[in-house]
């Protein structure tokens, strides 16, 4: 009887969804400390990008004041202002989401039904896909060239009358190299909608910004994860055309980015900025110095990067599962992936300064 009703709860499951895989963050820290015999205070945290300092200070201060009995504002004025003038687009044209994978999910939900096209640049972000094939889309998946660079003639040839929205990540995630304006505004000349995901703009490459004024069918998603280290907040935000932004309004919660979480934003766009950049600029270095003294290991194979991470290659004689175990062992969590063309390489977020030498020292324990 159990069995008949789980499978009669299933069949209430829409097909498009029954299928899909679940997207998987990794295993918690307490889960790997457990595996390997070792405190969580031994851990260097290097597998999700994310800022390895404490939270900017201004940001950390203003939560410890903030009142959560009440509501946040629906509409995040104060920090749609301040976004404002952070990026010199209109307030009218910024939506802001808890996080800008809540963004993107909405964005899939607003435009796609089945039927349409969705363009991606394999490999990249995965939620792109998994978004829209919740909707019922075609997901059309381009592969990259040798480097990780979108081959252009391939993007605009794939571009159909079925193509609803065109993913495009810079820097992408998870090879760190960004895109060219000229080949956005290629892209942008189809007429169809083109998303680029600037979640590690801060770190380097062109913005696509300055578009936005020519290009009505441009939206641009940025987020407080990377640069801002607000990511256990989730704040993303969005600028987007103005009829976008008004559809946005008519599906998003009422309450989706908290109280807390839109004073901090506000408190590190107001203050922490200064404190930012130089985290950003040390970060930057040691991105440098980490990709040139890897590159000189016998087996790892580093890609020139423009986020606040570096995608490697192991090749012979070394293997990437004894590369990221024996990484695991000495407590360094670094990324892998299950897709084909990733599955002999790792991405690692650049850390402190002290966080990258432990990684080179037991890199080359390991390459030794």
């Amino acid at each position: 009887m159990l069995e008949q009703t789980q499978s009669a709860l299933r069949q209430n499951i829409r097909p498009a969804i029954a299928g899909l895989a679940v997207y998987h963050a990794g295993p918690t820290l307490q889960q790997v400390a457990d595996r390997y015999g070792l405190q969580l205070s031994d851990l260097i945290k290097l597998d999700a990008n994310e800022l390895p300092y404490p939270m900017p200070p201004h940001a950390a201060a203003i939560i410890s004041q903030g009142s959560l009995t009440r509501y946040p504002d629906a509409e995040a004025r104060a920090l749609r202002v301040a976004l404002a003038g952070y990026t010199g687009v209109p307030v009218e044209q910024i939506i802001v989401g808890a996080g800008s994978d809540e963004l993107l999910h909405l964005l899939c939900f607003l435009t796609l039904e089945a039927g349409d096209e969705v363009i991606t640049c394999e490999p990249t972000f995965p939620v792109y896909a998994l978004f829209a094939q919740q909707c019922g889309a075609r997901v059309v998946a381009l592969p990259r060239d040798e480097q990780f660079d979108i081959v252009p003639a391939h993007l605009l040839d794939a571009i159909g009358p079925h193509t609803r929205l065109i993913f495009l990540c810079s820097p992408n995630n998870p090879s760190g190299n960004p895109m060219p304006l000229d080949l956005f505004q290629q892209v942008l000349a189809s007429g169809k909608l083109v998303v680029v995901d600037e979640a590690y703009i801060e770190f380097g490459g062109e913005s696509a910004i300055p578009l936005l004024q020519h290009w009505p069918n441009l939206l641009v998603l940025r987020t407080f994860s990377k640069f801002f280290g607000l990511a256990g907040l989730r704040v993303g935000y969005g600028l987007v055309p103005t009829e976008i932004a008004e559809a946005f309004w008519r599906v998003k919660m009422p309450y989706n980015v908290n109280r807390a979480a839109q004073e901090a934003a506000l408190a590190a766009l107001q203050h922490d900025l200064p404190w930012l950049l130089e985290r950003r600029d040390e970060l930057v270095q040691e991105r440098e110095r980490l990709y040139a003294a890897l590159a000189a290991l016998p087996g790892i194979h580093p890609f020139p990067s423009q986020g606040n991470f570096l995608l490697a290659r192991v090749e012979e004689p070394l293997e990437v599962a004894l590369v990221v175990e024996g990484l695991a062992r000495v407590g360094i969590l670094v990324r892998r992936f299950p897709a084909r063309r990733l599955a002999d390489c790792f991405r690692l977020t650049i850390g402190t300064p002290e966080q990258n030498r432990c990684v080179l020292d037991a890199c080359q324990k390991i390459a030794g």
